[in-house]
This record gives structure tokens, C-alpha cells and sequence, in this order.
């Protein structure tokens, strides 16, 4: 049996590592952002949050592009300061702060440290925008692509009840 629990655990590590998304439940352990300012965040800053955190990852290559910036400014709108916003920018420090000017966002942005490694602990292999809503040191909500009006709806509300 012993042996058995353990080839499960490993073969659901390994399946889980393949899908190009994090999972509900899953904890970020990698989580190292720099924001306008030079400020460092790391996945303790993260997880040390009494609040709970929206993450919103832009899509690649083309974040302009990204429909969701609407939803995010009107959840950072509702949600104020009661909740910690992650505008995350897969690209160098230039690209996304006058891309964060031109937006006209409400919420800050960063940039990975280490985009490689960013990209591979959170297992993003998709060009799809994520919308992450974390919590009590896991992963509450995870929605990949375009957001609908009910998405939105549902995030916030979400939300307000993890607050």
C-alpha cells in the first residue's frame, strides 16, 4: 500500500507539472517581482498578506492587446485597497512601465526578476492572460484567457468574501 500511495503521489507530481496552469489549492513557492520603483517582492511577501492577493499576468506578446484590462481596473475599482493587485508583465522593466502610462492603470505593475524561472515555476506555456485570485497562502481561483462579464462578476464576489 505503501508503495502504491507513493508511484500515485509521484505520477500526480509529474501530470500535475505538465498542465500549463497552476491549480486551485496549489501554493506559489515562486514569486520574485520588481516594481517601478526597484522594490523586490518575493513569494514570503506574498504568502505574509493578511489580504487576499489578485494576480493578473498579461498576455504574451501583445499586452496592450489584453481585453481583460478592463475587468482588472473595474475588480481594482470595487475591491480598493482591501485587496493586494500583481499587474505582472512577462517583459523588461521599459516595455511594461510605459505600457502601465499608456494603459492608464489603477493597479501597479511589475516584472519578473528572473523572467525564465518565473515562467516555469508558474508554469505559464500559454500566451493567455491569467487572472489569479490567492489566498491564504493558495491558489482560490484561476481563470486563463478573456474574462467575461460573469467571470468578473464572480471573482469579485469571490473575493469580497475572502476579505
Amino acid at each position: 500500500a505503501g508503495f502504491t500511495t507513493v508511484r500515485l503521489y509521484t505520477i500526480n507530481e509529474k501530470n500535475k507539472q505538465a498542465l500549463p496552469y497552476l491549480i486551485q489549492g496549489e501554493k506559489i513557492n515562486y514569486f520574485e517581482l520588481i516594481d517601478e520603483d526597484a522594490q523586490k517582492i518575493t513569494a514570503s511577501d506574498l504568502d505574509a498578506k493578511q489580504r487576499p492577493a489578485l494576480i493578473f499576468i498579461f498576455s504574451r506578446p501583445c499586452s496592450p492587446c489584453d481585453k481583460n484590462i478592463l475587468y482588472w481596473r473595474k475588480m481594482r475599482q470595487i475591491l480598493k485597497d482591501r485587496v493586494e493587485f500583481y499587474g505582472i508583465v512577462l517583459n523588461n522593466a521599459a516595455v511594461a512601465l510605459n505600457f502601465a502610462d499608456k494603459a492608464k492603470l489603477n493597479f501597479k505593475v511589475y516584472i519578473p526578476s528572473d523572467l525564465e524561472q518565473f515562467i516555469k515555476k508558474l508554469r505559464i506555456r500559454l500566451n493567455l492572460s491569467q487572472t489569479i485570485l490567492y489566498s491564504h497562502n493558495q491558489v482560490i481561483y484561476l481563470k486563463l484567457g478573456k474574462l467575461e462579464g460573469n467571470d468578473a462578476t464572480q471573482i469579485i464576489n469571490m473575493t469580497k468574501k475572502l476579505i
